[in-house]
């Protein structure tokens, strides 16, 4: 081996182990405390990044922290459960149903009040609207956290209808749709419906032919085009107007604004409102109940609650802040899909506003069904109680340190304060 071939490749062998230590040596001094000359600059050990940095008067090498990837919101895609239950007219699905009424900002209700041939008495017009006004504007209020005018526009003086009361049906679409078509008829010569989103008509309370008051959700096709405006949504009066009170319009008027009916049609008089006892006016549409609140689920259909006041959850698992449905602002409920019309739900319900009779307070489950239909089922409040024990789902909601296992999951009140419970999901 000549000379200049061996000092070659000494030359070469030096420089592959500067390559091999190099790295080592660098790995020694480049730590977390040890000194660096020029601030800011950064230097990769393995699946570390150090940064020279001043720390008082000395300059140290201190280890890069990783950013935390935080959760992603789950999109709300899944939460969105569609219309499906073939009825057309109010559901709890999603988009709502567009052909009813408005249910953010200013919303004219026109009043319109109607007497029979076969009355005698009858209270002034006045006397009539106060069994509903203004209470029933205030509830809107406090259900839309403000978002809702309900504008009540009447025209006070009774209008007398061709025939006797007892002439008069609501028990099909269409006698009450001629029911309607005649009051429009009879009212229009001194009533202004160019601005009408909602038509009351307030029969005279003495009556007891038309013995219920429904609400009015025709179709765009069926409506009543007056005054240059289409009128398709509202409700008329019955005589159990002086039974519920305001509650009644508040309840109608939620069918025109595209909701359902929570209570059960045709059960016997003690399973009439199995689903969903007391809570929602939407199943019993009585004030005096415990509480008459709408559901979180309610508010959000009608543009109420905010997409992002729910949170849509399709794992379920992980630890929640509630704040209460009857209060504005904050996180109202979480959603948990369990299928493609189905959710589970769980909300807030404190004593308070409406719901200040609510004897206990806690996180209220229900599951959602919007394959079902209004009067069917499509709310059910789960509790640990037998509907036997409990009829009115009174103590339905979970105090703190209760748990509610349903499909799966489990559902324990953590914690709870005036502003909010602490909602714990397991599986």
């Amino acid at each position: 081996m000549n000379q200049r071939w061996r000092i070659g490749a000494a030359f070469a062998a030096a420089i592959m182990l500067f390559a091999v230590v190099t790295p080592s040596v660098q790995a020694a001094t480049v730590k977390a405390g040890a000194s660096c000359t020029t601030v800011g600059k950064a230097t990769k050990v393995g699946t570390k990044t150090y940064v020279c940095t001043k720390v008082g008067k000395a300059k140290v090498w201190k280890l890069k922290a990783t950013p935390v990837a935080k959760p992603t919101p789950a999109s709300f895609d899944k939460c969105m459960l569609p219309v499906a239950d073939g009825r057309g007219d109010v559901a709890l699905g999603l988009p709502r149903i567009a052909a009813r009424s408005k249910t953010v900002g200013d919303v004219h209700a026109t009043v319109v009040f109607v007497d029979f041939p076969d009355m005698t008495s009858r209270p002034t017009p006045e006397a009539a609207l106060s069994l509903v006004v203004p209470r029933a504007t205030e509830i809107f209020k406090e259900l839309s956290y403000g978002r809702l005018n309900y504008l009540i526009e009447p025209n006070l003086k009774w209008h007398m209808m061709t025939k006797p009361s007892t002439a008069y049906s609501y028990a099909t679409f269409r006698s009450h749709h001629d029911f309607v078509k005649e009051v429009i008829s009879i009212a229009d010569p001194t009533t202004d419906f160019s601005k009408t989103n909602s038509l009351v008509v307030i029969t005279n309370p003495f009556q007891r032919a038309l013995s219920f008051g429904p609400a009015m959700t025709f179709p765009y096709s069926e409506g009543f085009v007056v005054d240059g405006n289409l009128i398709n949504n509202g409700t008329t009066s019955g005589s159990d107007i002086n039974y519920w009170g305001p509650a009644w319009l508040n309840h109608e008027i939620g069918h025109s604004f595209g909701l359902a009916d929570l209570y059960a049609y045709g059960a016997s008089s003690n399973e009439t409102f199995k689903y969903t006892g007391e809570f929602s006016l939407m199943g019993l549409s009585d004030e005096r109940s415990q509480a008459p609140g709408l559901l979180a689920w309610e508010r959000f259909v009608l543009g109420w609650l905010d997409q992002s006041q729910l949170i849509c959850a399709p794992s379920g698992v992980g630890t929640y802040n509630i704040s209460p449905v009857a209060t504005a602002g904050g996180t109202k409920a979480v959603v948990i899909p369990t299928g493609a019309t189905t959710a589970l739900i769980v909300e807030s319900r404190k004593a308070i506003g409406l719901d200040s009779k609510l004897s206990k307070p806690g996180l209220l489950v229900y599951r959602v069904n919007t394959s079902i239909q209004s009067g069917r089922g499509v709310v059910q409040v789960i509790s640990k109680t037998t509907l036997a024990d409990d009829p009115r789902y009174f103590k339905a909601p979970l105090a703190v340190g209760e748990s509610l296992t349903v499909d799966g999951f489990t559902f324990t009140n953590k914690s709870t304060s005036p502003t909010v419970d602490v909602l714990v999901v397991t599986r």
